[in-house]
């Protein structure tokens, strides 16, 4: 199972389905904003000298989990392109502004995947070891 987990998250190979996908950026988001806000809540007073160390260490966990979450949610993009039997590039189409998020947004979290297999592997909806829940 966590192997699983750790290769749906970091992993740039395969395909996912909409659900892993969906489900993938929705934890991925609420990890992020729950380390915003227990940032704001317990790091936003003066900061005197002894508090300096938890200061830094603070600043670099919120980092860690920044560069972590960025890493886990270009990985299920470029899974789920796959899956539209795509090249993982087609994450970069989120940098043009406004059209490319949409266009990202129906490919990637409402259209099918391509049905048996494709360039990238099997399909995942018939692959058992791809359960995550």
């Amino acid at each position: 199972m966590i192997a699983g987990l750790l290769r749906l998250l970091f992993s740039f190979q395969g395909r996912i389905r909409r659900r892993d996908f969906w489900l993938g950026e929705i934890a991925i988001t609420v990890i992020l904003y729950v380390t915003i806000v227990a940032a704001a809540v317990f790091g936003g007073g003066p900061v005197r000298g002894e508090d300096q160390l938890m200061l830094v260490l603070s600043v670099l966990f919120e980092l860690a989990v920044l560069v972590l979450s960025f890493w886990a949610s270009v990985a299920l993009r470029v899974k789920r392109w796959h899956d539209r039997d795509k090249s993982g590039f087609w994450v970069l189409i989120a940098f043009i502004p406004v059209l490319g998020g949409l266009w990202e947004l129906i490919e990637l979290g409402f259209l099918d995947g391509t049905s048996g297999d494709n360039n990238y592997g099997r399909s995942p909806k018939w692959l058992p070891e791809l359960e995550f829940a």
